[in-house]
């Protein structure tokens, strides 16, 4: 999991969501979640680079992150369903 493998901090995991652009992009499908079937999930992958849990003099190393969002409605409020490596 990511959070146990890599320091990565609340902060850090907004800016990599607001730096997303059109080429993070990987493509969309419907939930898969029974309670939300109509609901579109957007794909994204994004290198980044990050320190390793419980080697904090180590470097920084590149982690290819995956991420699936949603909107949901009608409030419009984003929902992040995952964030891992």
């Amino acid at each position: 999991m990511l959070l146990q493998e890599y320091i990565i901090t609340e902060k850090e995991r907004i800016n990599i969501l607001r730096g997303l652009t059109l080429s993070n992009y990987d493509g969309w499908d419907y939930s898969d979640n029974s309670q939300y079937p109509n609901d579109i999930v957007y794909l994204f992958n994004k290198r980044v680079s990050l320190i390793p849990r419980g080697k904090e003099d180590a470097d920084k190393q590149f982690v290819k992150l995956y991420i699936k969002i949603t909107w949901q409605k009608p409030v419009g409020v984003l929902v992040v369903i995952s964030f891992h490596d």
